[in-house]
């Protein structure tokens, strides 16, 4: 997968975080509870957490394991989210966090029509997919709103640390071209 350091939207931008993003990540929504109780990971209890995130993001952007880019509001310099494409077999799985402060207004679809778009437009990809967890809803309706089609249940697929330790069920949503 091609993965430019900037994608641009109508409303928001997508670019290669740097290390100062770390400490606005952690406010946004690597420390809040709230926003990481259905991913793979507990909320972060310091912004050295965060730091550590992004120098992993860094590394795993040069080995082509996984690219995130943050989320940039038209007309604000700091991050509020960010979201994952990690290529596999004939594909990219994405990933994706908002901070809630802006919630409902329908910025993570922008995010993920831009990534999958792109994605889709390489001519090795042939399918876009996410897996969330059955019971948020929310992230359901985003990959809905962004044209994806659920393609089935996941069972004991993924553990959310802050909900059970057992891994639970996740819904995978697909674009496929």
């Amino acid at each position: 997968m091609q993965a430019p350091a900037c994608i641009e939207g109508d409303r928001l931008a997508l670019r290669r975080p740097v290390n100062s993003d770390a400490e606005h990540l952690f406010r946004e929504y690597a420390s809040s509870r709230q926003v990481v109780r259905y991913l793979t990971w507990r909320a972060h209890a310091d912004v050295t957490e965060t730091r550590a995130f992004l120098e992993g993001a860094h590394d795993r952007w040069r080995s082509g394991e996984e690219y995130i880019w943050v989320i940039q509001l038209d007309g604000e310099h700091a991050p509020c989210g960010a979201i994952s494409a990690r290529p596999g077999l004939h594909g990219v799985e994405l990933g994706y966090a908002l901070g809630p402060r802006i919630w409902g207004r329908g910025l993570m679809v922008d995010a993920v029509t831009l990534i999958s778009d792109h994605a889709l437009a390489d001519p090795v990809n042939y399918r876009v997919w996410a897996c969330c967890d059955v019971d948020n809803r929310p992230s359901i309706r985003v990959l809905e709103k962004a044209g994806f089609a659920w393609e089935g249940t996941l069972r004991r697929w993924a553990h959310h640390p802050d909900i059970s330790s057992e891994p639970r069920d996740a819904e995978v949503y697909s674009r496929v071209r």
